[in-house]
């Protein structure tokens, strides 16, 4: 019977091991030989120690628990609160299936079959449905969206498994003392049914959910683009509006600048010039050593004219060192978070969005700062947000982590005292 327990607690750390994975997690292998010390002493202490009677339930309560708390230790690059959450979906999720499906076969073979081996085939089923699901990749796009669901969704989905659970040994307790009535068992097989239903329809539900708001965030992000584009097209219509004013005066223009050089006036030839604001200047208001960004922080300085607001730019982003998607990425993600922030301060109160970029043996650091109407509340590195959307705020930054970790990078958020940074590190040595 031992044995059972011990196969059913294996294949729950092989599942939850399985689903771990597909969160890019990292194996501590210290944390492994600590932990098969504590499994081994899970089963032979309380053979030791604790009357026959009760070692069975004290091994499968101990190995409850460790199976919840086991993943914190053992993989790495995982919230430690996200790891237990995980344990305690598993563990809740294959438990209720487990003991509906047990109390069902029970309520109708009787006696024809052995509890603990449909257990054992229960959790054999459920452990290879984990390792195709995996396989097939529908695990990892799963549990990529069960873990970014609002903190009240994730409550009521551990609720739902674990209390389906309680509700399904209730029950079997009760049909257990009366196995003789069969309207009894009949609405036992009913009940069972209707739990294991729960247990498998909340997870649907919430996907559902997740990809309702997944193509939301698409048509966000369509309509976001839409804009930028909409307001390159402005800024390039006014070029061109210059551009055609220019070529209508230039005739006149170059009469005037030819009477002076044919009387070799120079200094009245830039006066000239100078008056009518013909000096040809750089055409960029930025050099960062990199003319994708130079154009994007020229068109982004464009944007917050009108917001009372400057960009200042102070160091260097060599040339060929980022990929030009990532710069755009990363610092117009950041900066259209800055100018968002900037437009709730009031307009007549001057703004300052700084950037500076430093870049020392192979790694680059950069920092972006703005202003903000309050203090940003920073949670596990991530912006907490009163909206109601929650799995869509923070798209841009998401953006911009994702970008950050082609380069072995990492990024923080800090505010103090009204003023929101990112620190971004990147590592091109590795």
């Amino acid at each position: 019977m031992l044995i059972v327990v011990l196969s059913s607690f294996m294949m729950v750390i092989i599942v939850q091991t399985v689903v771990m994975k597909t969160l890019n997690t990292k194996v501590d292998n210290r944390s492994i030989i600590t932990s098969v010390v504590i499994i081994i002493s899970l089963y032979a202490l309380p053979l030791i120690f604790v009357p026959e009677s009760i070692v069975e339930s004290v091994i499968v309560v101990g190995g409850a628990i460790v199976s919840i708390f086991l993943p914190v230790f053992i993989f790495r690059g995982i919230n430690k609160r996200l790891s237990i959450y995980i344990a305690l979906l598993i563990q809740g999720l294959i438990v209720a299936v487990a003991a509906s499906v047990g109390w069902i076969v029970s309520i109708i073979l009787k006696d024809a079959v052995d509890e603990r081996a449909v257990d054992l085939f229960t959790y054999s089923v459920l452990m290879a449905v984990c390792v195709i699901t995996a396989r097939s990749g529908a695990l990892s796009r799963f549990m990529s969206g069960i873990t970014d669901i609002p903190v009240s969704l994730k409550v009521l989905l551990i609720s739902a498994m674990w209390i389906s659970t309680v509700l399904t040994g209730l029950s079997s307790m009760i049909f257990q003392s009366y196995p003789d009535l069969p309207a009894l068992a009949i609405s036992g097989v009913l009940t069972a049914v209707l739990i294991l239903l729960v247990v498998i329809m909340c997870p649907m539900l919430i996907m559902n959910y997740l990809s309702s708001t997944h193509y939301k965030n698409l048509s966000d992000l369509m309509n976001k683009q839409v804009k930028t584009q909409l307001e390159h097209y402005e800024t390039m219509s006014r070029m061109n509006e210059d551009i055609r004013k220019f070529q209508h005066d230039y005739k006149n223009l170059r009469i005037g600048l030819n009477s002076y050089l044919n009387q070799n006036d120079v200094p009245g030839a830039l006066s000239f010039l100078k008056t009518e604001h013909l000096l040809i200047e750089s055409s960029h208001t930025f050099e960062t050593g990199n003319l994708i960004l130079d154009a994007l922080l020229d068109e982004k300085q464009l944007s917050v004219a009108s917001l009372n607001t400057t960009i200042e730019f102070e160091g260097i982003v060599p040339w060929g060192l980022l990929d030009p998607t990532d710069i755009c990425i990363i610092f117009g993600n950041a900066l259209d978070n800055a100018i968002e922030a900037c437009g709730k301060l009031p307009k007549e109160e001057k703004k300052v969005i700084g950037i500076k970029s430093e870049y020392n043996k192979d790694f680059l650091f950069i920092t972006i700062n703005n202003p903000t109407a309050e203090n940003v509340k920073i949670v596990n590195n991530t912006v907490a947000t009163t909206k109601e959307n929650k799995i869509s705020h923070g798209i841009g930054l998401r953006s911009i982590r994702t970008a950050v970790g082609k380069y072995s990078g990492v990024m923080k958020l800090l505010c103090v005292n009204g003023i929101f940074s990112v620190a971004i590190d990147l590592d091109f040595h590795s």
